[in-house]
């Protein structure tokens, strides 16, 4: 949860200057939605690490190794936002659509909402991951439409010098983003999704990215493992409607529906006695 709100808080602020550089009504529109979308996760997960009294390790998350070797290449990926160079910027949505929106997050995602599909537990949480996923996952399919409509318009920006560079940062990438699965599982192994398909969802993701744009995929996939995950895969992909004869809703709206530390936190474990003292006292 750390991990997911630190990108959301960091990095996410592409979609809402899109329309500077492509000034096509269709994509300003959705360049101002996925902003919107981008700004609700931000709160989502900023009420979810209050609500949980975790506050005070999100302020210190920066000292986590990982963490750093994350936003370092991320924000590597982010460095030509604001490049007036029309070739730097297309680089740009290369990168972020790849590895901010296709891949940073997932692992992430997969891990919570794990605890939910097969313990029952994390409920709230899982509501608002899952529908955090969905969302980054269209965000991201948008961004490899916009990169291929550039491709045919510019054959001449696709150079193997471009491909060589975007295979580079994949490499980097997913050093990186190993290591901040290696530091959430620092505490042992999970049942609900073990860090070996963990590694292998990211490497699927990984590969799915560059083969989006047009790249042969530079990672093994392992099949078996990958099995373990195709629930989860299901859940990005179908379309999840109301049961009228059951009005609760099973999607997150701007805290609309109220969330309780029972909801997310299991009792007996150190958060939830924290922070059912703090309401006793209060």
């Amino acid at each position: 949860m750390l991990a997911i709100s630190q990108i959301e808080s960091a990095v996410k602020t592409f979609w809402g200057k899109i329309h500077n550089r492509l000034p096509k009504p269709e994509i300003a529109k959705v360049g101002a939605t996925f902003a919107e979308s981008e700004v609700r996760h931000e709160d989502a997960y900023s009420n979810l690490i209050e609500i949980m009294g975790l506050n005070s390790e999100f302020a210190g998350l920066m000292n986590v190794p990982a963490m750093r070797k994350r936003i370092k290449y991320l924000e590597k990926v982010n460095q030509n936002n604001s490049s007036p160079d029309p070739r730097d910027y297309f680089e740009s949505i290369i990168l972020f659509s790849m590895f901010i929106e296709n891949v940073s997050l997932f692992s992430q995602f997969l891990v919570i909402m794990s605890f939910n599909k097969h313990d029952g537990a994390l409920k709230g949480m899982s509501n608002a991951v899952e529908a955090t996923s969905k969302e980054e996952n269209l965000h991201a399919m948008f961004g490899f439409d916009i990169v291929n409509i550039i491709k045919d318009e510019n054959p001449h920006w696709w150079t193997d010098d471009l491909v060589d560079y975007i295979k580079e940062i994949t490499y980097e990438a997913r050093d990186a983003e190993l290591e901040v699965i290696e530091w959430m599982y620092e505490n042992g192994d999970s049942d609900n999704a073990p860090m070996d398909v963990t590694i292998a969802y990211m490497d699927k993701r990984l590969n799915e990215s560059l083969v989006a744009i047009g790249i042969d995929p530079i990672f093994e996939e392992n099949a078996e493992l990958l099995k373990e995950v195709e629930w989860f895969e299901e859940e990005l992909e179908l379309t999840k409607n109301l049961d009228f004869f059951n009005k609760r809703s099973t999607a997150y709206s701007k805290m609309t529906k109220p969330i309780t530390v029972e909801d997310i936190v299991r009792e007996g474990t150190p958060v939830y006695e924290e922070v059912m003292n703090k309401k006793k006292q209060q």
